[in-house]
Parts: C-alpha cells; structure tokens; sequence
C-alpha cells in the first residue's frame, strides 16, 4: 500500500517539480522556488503560533510593553530571486528577499515618572521587514544548505498611543516611540532568526553534520554531569609506594573541535565524522609515598591540555538512526604536575611527578574510553534524530527542483561545467542514439535495478485507500474518500523522441520524449465532491487519459568497451496538457458534469501541488 502510493503521487503530482524549463521562465522558476518554499514558511509560522505572536514582554529603562504581535505570516517574496553557479566548488547560490508587507503590533505600556506611574495602549505598524536568505546547493554531495536567513531591516513604523492626557507627555511619547521600534525589530528578528529559521531549517534544508555532532556532544556532556563524572571525584589509587586521591575537574568541556565531515556513497550520505576535545582538564589531589622508613605527603595541581577523539557516526537511513562505529582517544597533550609541596630528595619529586602525569594520563583513558563512551552510546541509542533525519527526503524533492533550474541554465547558455559539448552528425552519432533510445524503452519496461526504478510499462500501482486531508490543501479542489484498487499506468514506452543532448565530459544523456497519451486505469469506490459543489459518487471501472505529454529524461552514462551505452541512473520530468476522465457511474444523475469538472480539477491539481 505504501510503495502503491509514493508510486501514484509520483507518477500524478511529484514529477512536476522536475520539468525542465524553458530560456524564457529559468528566472521564474527560481522566483516559483522560492514562493513555494515561503508557502511551507507561512504554515510553520501558523502551526507555531507566530501569529499572532502573543508573549511580548519587554522593558526598556523604566518602561514595560506587553501585548502581540501580528501579520508574520505575511511574509512574501519581495523582489526576484537570483540563480549563481560557482564554478569553483561545483555549487549553486539562490539568493531572495523576502518582506513582511502587514506587520501590525499592539501593547500596553506602563510607565514611571518618579514615584508616578502610568499606562495606556500603543499600536504600531511596519511598512517592511525585510530578510535576505540565502540557499547553497552542492552539485556534488546534493545537499541544500540556508547559509543566510537574518532580517536586514525593517522600514519606517507608524505609532499610535490611546491614553488620557498626563503629566510629562512629551517625554513619554518620546520613551514609548523608541520602545514600541524596539519591541518590533527584535521581536521580528527573534522570531526570524530564531524559530522559523530552525523550523525551515530542519523541514527543508540537508542537515548539516556539524548539528548532528554538536547536538550529541551537548547530551553527552549533560550525561557526564548527571553521572558525575566532572568532576570525576573517584580517584583513589596505589601506584608501587605512592598513594595518590583527589579530583579531576573539565571533562564536562567536552566540544567539538573542527568541521564535522560527512562520508558520501552516491545519492546518500553514509557517515559523519569528527573531531572532539577537552580543551583543559584540572587535578587537585593528595599523594602519600614512602622512602626508606620515612612518609611523605603533599598535595599537587595538575593540567591537562588538549585531549582530542576522533568520533565516526554511521547512519542507518532506513531507519534514520546512527551508530557509534569509532570513539578513539587521539591525543592527550601536555601533562603538567606541580607539587605544592617540594620534598627533599629530587628523585621523590621526578617519581611522584611522574607516578602523577602516568595516573592521570590512566584516569582520562579509563573515563573517555569506559563510562563517557558508554554515555555516548547510550545518548547515540536514545536520540534517534528522527525529525531532522526525515527531512532530508524533503530536501531531495527540493533540490531536485533545484539542479533543473541549474541544468537549464547551463545547457540554455551553449556549455556545462567540465564538458565539452558536441555537435556531430556522423553515423555513429546516430547509432549511439538508437542504441540509447533502445536502453531507455527497455528500462521502461523493465526497470533499473542499480537504481531502484520499478518497471514502468505497465506500471502496476496497485490499491490505494483516499482519505480526507491525503494531501494538504487539496481538499478545495477534491475532497473524496474510498478506494482505488488494480491501479496500472500504460503508455511509457509509446514514445517518439523531440529533442537530442549529448555530452561526453562527463558523459550524460538528455532528451525530451513526446507521448500522445499516457492512460491510468483500475477500479474505484469513491463518495465526496469535486470543486466543493460537484457531487461525487462513483463505482466500478475508471481510467483517466494524461494527454500530449512531454518526458524529460536526464540519464548519465557509462560507455563500456565497443562502445556499448549503459544508463546508469534515469530521471524523469512530466509536463501533461490536460487530462480525460471516464468514470462510470460518476455521480449519478451529474455523471457527465463529473467526467467534465473531474478531467479539469485534474490538471488544476497537477499544476498548483509542486512538493
């Protein structure tokens, strides 16, 4: 049932974030990007009750606001989107503007003026706030990162109090004026900054490694205080004639050291790797040794600098959950012991110093490699990071958007990166592309195992249950519920070939395919309304007809000896014209009217939900 639906919704609404543009819309469709990501902005704000924001409680010298904040879910694109390939690190830059056009506050205010207190409401409204936001795409690893998501200003505020006249109004007007510009800005940049961002963040963008690293280290250090483990108060220990207790403070320090690096294997990334440290470890212990018949004791301070791990997280992204693979001490810097109280002999301080250095040296291997490894563990085994984890399928269905615009742009403006392109109308040229054309209808019918493509003619989708809400926002144009069942697509590979793109550094197919119809069949119980009016009541055999379809097929290449062709992966693009629904028994005595607005809810739908 499942893989019956990722199939169906595949084949009818996802694929259209895949189509390929034209010179003319490259611009519009970076714009389209960027107002459909804001749309998912606007419903995270909803669903965080951002707006209105109600908990303002802020106070500049002797003022006090409290009240709410309205009309962040205004948030709009304020300007075009710009589209820049680097060259240098094989990445593609989208920068935007984005504006809050109806920014509305309203406060109470209390004030004191000597030993006179006032108050009274004050409202105010912004003309813009305006975000710059900035999205980098590595072509590479096909990861999506927000590098910059900060509010850069916001314009001219209007304020406008409601208070009976009072004593030293001047002044107070002057002091509520100044405040409320406060509270707007730093609340919409707290907000911004803050909660939506990492709400956007974790929602659309590639996590970033170094949050996964930095987010484990923060609950290995609360579980290396909750153990008490820093300070580690147990040490107790005889070493040949010396006895040595105390303390040693700073292993709760623990942090990470440089970047985290993420080990990639094509299409998926498989671990995390780093670097972590204790910057300084401090000891005060009690030392006890014997010389001949006589005792000695003291007390000494120790510092530990610099003690690195290297730490490798493997991700099992079936289940969207590490697995502490290696957590190795590295380094243990330098050892400093100062015995604060000197005994006579020099070979007592160079042994007792040593024994010391070699203790403490023992003591931060056993803590590392015993119980705050286990700790780690058990903080790997607690915290799946399944949310963030989840996003990055979000973030592929983005970033595939993203490389097409990227892919456009490029092949529009005559070259690629690293390729050179060629024309040539030899005979070879032509039985590569029969050779090619032969490859892709036979992938069609038979699938690619390498990457995972089922047989797509026919393509056997199975039953699928509808249900009210299936996908966000659609109840408006279909809301239906019931079931679908021996859904199959035909037609894939009824195909003729409209345009031809061949590059050979690095070598890569491209073409566009034309098919008349392509025809999705099965049968169906179904009770709701179409367009909120229509009703809907259906039983038995449907199909519905996708007409004069264009496929885009993007497909690198693998040339074996001979020059046999192997595709060894295979992407599709769909743009369909319209849609013709037959449905018997479609609604009763409105089964023609059904047929009719259901073929044209059809292409509405496939048109406006781009994931």
């Amino acid at each position: 049932m499942k893989m019956a639906l990722i199939h169906l919704l595949w084949v009818l609404f996802l694929s259209v974030a895949h189509a390929t543009p034209t010179k003319r819309d490259v611009k519009n469709n970076a714009d389209e990007y960027m107002d459909k990501l804001l749309i998912n902005v606007r419903q995270l704000i909803l669903e965080k009750d951002m707006d209105p924001y109600t908990t303002i409680n802020y106070s500049f010298l002797n003022m006090h606001l409290s009240g709410e904040l309205h009309g962040l879910a205004t948030l709009r694109r304020a300007g075009p989107a710009h589209l820049t390939f680097n060259k240098q690190d094989d990445s593609i830059q989208i920068e935007a503007v984005f504006g809050v056009t109806d920014l509305k506050v309203n406060l109470k205010w209390d004030i004191s003026m000597g030993f006179l207190p006032f108050n009274g409401y004050v409202s105010g409204t912004a003309a813009d706030a305006v975000t710059n936001v900035v999205l980098r795409v590595d072509v590479n690893r096909k990861t999506v990162r927000i590098t910059k998501f900060k509010v850069g200003q916001i314009g001219h505020i209007t304020v406008e109090t409601k208070t009976m006249p009072i004593p030293f109004w001047d002044r107070i007007l002057s002091l509520i004026s100044s405040s409320v510009s406060n509270v707007m800005k730093n609340t919409v940049a707290k907000l911004l900054e803050g909660p939506i961002k990492a709400a956007l963040k974790l929602k659309y963008a590639t996590p970033d490694p170094n949050d996964y690293v930095d987010d484990i280290v923060h609950h290995v250090r609360e579980y290396i205080l909750a153990k008490k483990l820093d300070p580690y108060n147990a040490i107790d220990v005889d070493i040949l004639n010396t006895h040595v207790s105390g303390a040693l403070l700073g292993m709760g320090t623990m942090g990470r050291e440089e970047d985290a690096a993420m080990i990639y294997k094509p299409n998926e990334f498989q671990s995390i790797q780093s670097k972590l440290r204790v910057h300084l470890l401090k000891g005060q212990l009690k030392w006890t040794t014997k010389v001949l018949s006589y005792t000695i004791t003291g007390t000494a301070s120790v510092t530990i600098q610099d003690v690195l791990m290297d730490i490798q997280l493997d991700m099992n992204s079936d289940k969207s959950q590490f697995t502490l693979k290696e957590f190795d001490i590295t380094q243990v810097g330098t050892i400093s012991v100062h015995l604060d109280v000197v005994p006579i002999f020099d070979y007592v301080v160079s042994s007792v110093t040593n024994v010391i250095a070699a203790l403490c040296k023992n003591i931060v291997f056993r803590l590392i490699d015993g119980p705050i490894k286990l700790g780690l563990q058990k903080v790997i085994d607690e915290h799946a990071f399944e949310s963030t984890m989840k996003s990055v399928h979000t973030s592929v269905l983005l970033l595939l958007l993203l490389l097409s615009i990227f892919g456009a742009v490029q092949v529009l403006n005559g070259h690629i990166h690293g390729t050179t392109r060629l024309t040539r109308e030899t005979n070879q040229d032509k039985t590569w592309t029969a050779k090619l054309i032969a490859n892709i209808r036979e992938v069609i019918r038979k699938g690619l195992a390498v990457a995972h493509l089922p047989p797509l003619d026919p393509l056997h989708i199975g039953s699928l249950h509808i249900y009210k809400n299936l996908i966000k926002g659609i109840e408006s144009y279909i809301d239906v519920t019931g079931d679908i069942s021996n859904l199959t697509l035909t037609g894939l590979s009824n195909f003729s070939v409209s345009d031809v793109d061949l590059t050979f550094i690095p070598p890569r197919f491209h073409a566009n395919f034309y098919l008349p119809v392509l025809n999705f069949s099965g049968n169906n119980s179904l009770d709701g309304t179409i367009g909120s009016w229509v009703p809907m009541n259906t039983r038995g055999v449907f199909s519905v007809a996708a007409v004069n379809v264009i496929m885009s097929i993007d497909a690198p290449l693998t040339f074996e000896k001979g020059f046999n062709v192997i595709l060894s992966d295979l992407n599709f693009k769909l743009n369909v014209e319209s849609f013709n629904t037959q449905l018997v028994s479609g609604g009763g005595f409105m089964g023609g009217m059904v047929n009719t607005v259901l073929s044209g809810t059809l292409k509405t739908m496939f048109d406006v939900f781009v994931p």
